[in-house]
C-alpha cells in the first residue's frame, strides 16, 4: 500500500508526488528555492522538526540483536569507501562529499567504481556492503550486457536535503542502456536513523526499522509536515492545469462517501475532509460483494448499515482495510466507487457516468490517495494494516560496529500486481 496526497487523474504518472508541482517555494527549511523547481541545500539551517507546528516525530524502534556485533568485516574494495555514520548526513557548516550533486541536478556520471557484478556476487555472501548494493539493485541485473561485456557497478553520492545516499547504478563498457539492465526504480542506499550522529538528524529522512503493521503515527507525522511546510502547494495540482481544487460535494450530482465513524455511506457534506481509494475489483464475483445499488443506497444510509453482519461480510477486504486506515488517520470519510456509486444508476442523467466523468476531481480533491497496487482483487487487502500482512522484509546490513545501512527501494519495486495498471482510472 502507499499513501499519497498528491493529485492523481486518468493521465496520471504514477510516480505523481508533491515534489512535481512547480513553482512553489521551499517546503523544507533545508532547501533554497531558485523560482525554477529546483532546490538547493542549506547547510545553515538546525534541523528539528519536533519543535515546529507541533511536529512529532514516532520514537525509533530499537537496534535488533541481529544487526549488533556482527563479526563479519568488509572486503578491500568497499573498506576503501570509509563509510562512517558522519558521511549520510549533513549537518551546519560541512563541507561538499567530493562528487556530491544536489538531488535536482541532472544524473551526474559516476564517481566511484565498485566493480563488474560477478564480482561483487562472489564476495556478498562475506561482506555485508556486497550484499546491500546486490539489494538494492534487486535480482534482474544481468552479468554481462547487450554487447556482451561485463556489467560494472558504480556508486554516486547524492544530497537530498539533510541527508547523503549512495546510489548504485549499473552500466557496461559499451555503454547498454540502463533500464535494459533491469536494476530496480531508483536505488539507494541510506544510513539507519539510529545510527544518526546528531540528534536533529534522526528526525530526517534516514531508514527507519519497521514493524509487521503500518506505524498509523507516522503516516499522521508525514500529513502534519505536509500540513506545516507545503502550505498551499497541495491545494492546487499541475495535473488539473495549476487550478485550485473544486469541492466535488459540490460539483458532482450525488457525491457520495462512506462515514467510517457511523458505518454507512452519506451524501456528502461541502468541505469534506475524505480518503479515495484507488484499488482493482479483479475477476471477484460481483453477486457477492456489497455495491450500493439503487434498491439498497437508502438503507446503506442508515448509521451502522455497514458493521451489519450481512453487510459487513460482503464487503471486499481491500475496502474493509481502508476503512481502518481512514479511522487510524482521524479522517472522517472515504470514497470507494462500489460503495459511493450507484452501480446501477446507469440511464439517462444517470449519476453513475457523471461520477465516473470526473474521476479527476475525485481523486485530486481527496485528502490523500490509497493506492492498493498489490493483489488480482479487491479481496487482496492492504499490507500492513492487519498483523502479518506486510510481507517487506528490509534489507539492513551492520557495515561497522556503530554504522548501519539500508537500501531503499521505490514504491515500483513491491508493486507486483500488473493487472492494477489496466484499470479505467488511478
Amino acid at each position: 500500500m502507499v499513501l499519497r496526497n498528491e493529485l492523481l487523474d486518468a493521465e496520471s504518472d504514477s510516480d505523481a508526488s508533491d515534489s512535481e508541482i512547480e513553482d512553489q517555494g521551499p517546503s523544507d527549511p533545508f532547501q533554497s528555492y531558485n523560482g525554477h523547481g529546483n532546490y538547493k541545500v542549506n547547510r545553515n539551517v538546525a534541523s528539528d522538526r519536533s519543535e515546529v507546528d507541533g511536529i512529532t516525530v514516532p520514537t525509533l524502534l530499537p537496534i535488533p540483536p541481529s544487526l549488533q556485533n556482527s563479526s563479519e568485516s568488509l572486503c578491500s574494495t568497499c573498506k576503501s569507501l570509509d563509510l562512517t555514520p558522519q558521511r549520510f548526513v549533513v549537518l551546519p557548516g560541512d563541507p561538499v562529499v567530493p562528487g556530491e550533486v544536489n538531488d535536482s541536478d541532472a544524473e551526474p556520471p559516476a564517481n566511484i567504481t565498485l566493480g563488474f557484478i560477478d564480482d561483487i556476487r562472489k564476495k556478498a555472501p562475506h561482506c555485508p556492503f556486497c550484499r546491500l548494493v546486490l539489494a538494492a539493485l534487486g535480482p534482474k541485473v544481468p552479468s554481462v550486457g547487450n554487447q556482451g561485456d561485463k556489467v560494472e557497478v558504480t556508486l554516486t553520492w547524492r544530497t537530498d536535503s539533510t541527508v547523503r545516499t549512495l546510489r548504485p547504478r549499473v552500466q557496461t563498457k559499451s555503454g547498454d542502456y540502463y533500464l535494459s539492465l533491469q536494476p530496480n526504480s531508483n536505488p539507494e542506499i541510506a544510513m539507519l536513523a539510529n545510527d544518526a550522529p546528531h540528534e536533529a538528524a534522526k528526525k530526517s529522512q534516514l531508514v527507519r526499522l519497521i514493524n509487521d503493521q503500518i506505524d498509523f503515527d507516522m503516516v499522521r507525522n508525514w500529513l502534519s509536515i505536509c500540513r506545516a511546510y507545503h502550505g498551499g502547494a497541495c491545494d492546487e495540482s499541475k495535473l488539473m492545469g495549476g487550478y485550485r481544487i473544486k469541492d466535488p460535494a459540490i460539483e458532482i450530482p450525488h457525491f457520495r462517501l462512506i462515514d467510517v465513524v457511523d458505518n454507512c455511506i452519506i451524501p456528502a457534506p461541502p468541505g469534506s475532509r475524505y480518503v479515495a481509494l484507488s484499488y482493482i475489483w479483479g475477476k471477484i464475483d460481483l453477486t457477492k460483494i456489497l455495491r450500493t445499488v439503487k434498491d439498497n443506497y437508502k438503507q446503506l444510509e442508515v448509521p451502522g448499515s455497514l458493521s451489519l453482519p450481512e453487510n459487513q461480510d460482503r464487503i471486499p477486504l481491500t475496502i474493509r482495510d481502508a476503512m481502518i486506515v481512514a479511522r487510524k488517520l482521524d479522517i472522517r470519510y472515504l470514497w470507494v466507487d462500489s460503495l459511493c456509486i450507484i452501480q446501477d444508476d446507469i440511464g439517462p442523467g444517470g449519476s453513475k457516468m457523471s461520477s465516473i466523468s470526473m474521476m479527476d476531481l475525485v481523486y485530486g480533491a481527496a485528502y490523500l490517495t490509497i493506492w492498493a497496487a498489490n493483489g488480482i482483487d479487491a479481496n487482496a487487502g492492504l499490507p500492513g494494516v492487519r498483523p502479518n500482512t506486510r510481507g517487506i522484509q528490509q534489507s539492513i546490513e551492520q557495515v561497522t560496529p556503530n554504522l548501519r545501512l539500508a537500501a531503499k527501494m521505490d514504491s515500483q519495486d513491491f508493486t507486483r500486481a500488473e493487472a492494477y495498471f489496466t484499470r479505467a482510472w488511478t
